[in-house]
């Protein structure tokens, strides 16, 4: 279950980011470069959004391969 809480976490906060980063880019239509680097952050926060999802996945394929009968008794 914390995957799932930690995966929307991140992707609010992603998605704040990229809200902020659009408000960036509309009030500096007239500034290239300030209106770039609101581009680039909405980019770079894709792609922390696609690792954190590719880890997580990854990470779920990785348990499922543990089966129950592998793990250490408790006893």
């Amino acid at each position: 279950m914390w995957r799932v809480s930690c995966h929307d976490d991140i992707g609010q906060t992603i998605t704040a980011i990229r809200t902020q980063a659009g408000i960036v880019q509309r009030l500096a239509a007239d500034n290239a470069s300030v209106k770039q680097s609101g581009q680039l952050i909405e980019q770079l926060s894709l792609g922390v959004y696609d690792a954190v999802r590719r880890l997580l996945v990854g990470y779920v394929r990785a348990s499922w391969m543990i089966s129950p009968w592998s793990r250490p008794s408790a006893h």
